[in-house]
């Protein structure tokens, strides 16, 4: 009974870690970046994402004001794209700018992570 319960553990961590969401391997990019003539891409730029992945993204600035939050599903590599401008759609300042990025999934797991970025034009 020891030797199947060990064996079931080893399956399951294995299978688990597969499926599980490396929330260290996201990034922004490209950095610095232009919001007149591209978008900041978040995401995963070596591997895909998994599929029911949902994103959350809220852009503070420096003083740690919201500048916006961008709600997404992951498709492909990509959890969610920023196009540089605020909620009410004028473009930011240049300057650098903080995003919390939130991955969950419909398995209940929850991830998040912290990025500098700065916007430069």
């Amino acid at each position: 009974m020891k030797k199947f319960f060990g064996a079931a553990m080893f399956i399951f961590i294995l299978i688990s870690s597969i499926y599980a969401v490396d929330i260290k391997s996201v990034v922004a990019y490209p950095v610095p970046f232009n919001p007149q003539n591209e978008k900041l891409t978040i995401g995963y730029p070596q591997s895909n994402l998994p599929a029911g992945i949902k994103s959350r993204v809220t852009v503070f600035d420096i003083n740690g004001d919201v500048v916006t939050v961008i709600n997404g599903s992951a498709s492909g590599k990509v959890a969610c794209k920023w196009n540089g401008r605020r909620s009410n759609g004028e473009y930011v300042k240049p300057g650098l700018y903080l995003l919390k990025i939130e991955i969950s999934d419909n398995d209940g797991g929850y991830w998040k992570k912290t990025l500098r970025v700065l916007v430069k034009y």
